[in-house]
């Protein structure tokens, strides 16, 4: 039978519960004391029962107050259940009851980030953000797949509206100038064939 091996107050309000098998967990200083927590006292199936209900609950209001503000990705609220000391296997059931209950979707935080973002950054930007904030690939392209917008069409129109910003420097007769406004563009990520439809004298790219 598992033993609670020690005790720590973490803060103010939480303490952190490390038995001697499983994984570490966080619970309130007002339910370590409800409970009589104390180091060295043994787990029953009955007690360990009842502080996998009281993580799991913990886990949701944590995920409540989090999405609260803003939307985030299943993998943004894992890392943020991890730090906060949440077991990973508690964070993950909890997740999956969220999915279910359709309060995280990733597809559809892909879909929104795409919205917000697809008139002043390339696909290939949008893309790589997604996946820094751990959505999977197969839900950025259903994402995509589902916005009725052309990205490529997207793309060669922020191409122009920077060239405009920039004061034309596709149009101007120093190559040196016309290459540094291409290499510009390739390091925000939009590709050459977007680049080349957008300048005004394709011949210049070549």
């Amino acid at each position: 039978m598992s033993r609670i091996l020690k005790i720590e107050t973490i803060s103010r309000t939480r303490a952190q519960i490390i038995p001697d098998e499983g994984e570490p967990f966080c619970l309130s200083v007002r339910d370590v004391r409800r409970l009589g927590l104390k180091e060295d006292m043994e787990l029953t199936g009955d007690l360990s029962a009842v502080l996998a209900d009281l993580v799991r609950k913990e886990c949701l209001r944590k995920c409540g107050s989090l999405l609260g503000g803003r939307d985030y990705s299943r993998q943004r609220l894992l890392d943020k259940l991890t730090e906060a000391g949440f077991p990973s296997s508690a964070a993950e059931s909890a997740l999956e009851e969220l999915e279910k209950a359709g309060y995280v979707n990733d597809e559809r935080y892909a879909a929104d980030f795409i919205r917000a973002h697809l008139g002043d950054r390339s696909r290939r930007r949008i893309e790589a953000d997604l996946r820094q904030r751990g959505i999977p690939d197969r839900a950025v392209r259903a994402a995509f797949e589902e916005l009725d917008t052309d990205p490529a069409r997207e793309e060669e129109a922020q191409i122009r509206k920077w060239l405009e910003k920039k004061g034309r420097p596709d149009r101007d007769p120093d190559f040196r100038v016309r290459q540094k406004a291409l290499a510009a563009l390739a390091r925000k990520g939009y590709g050459m064939d977007a680049v080349r439809r957008a300048f005004s004298d394709a011949e210049d790219l070549s």
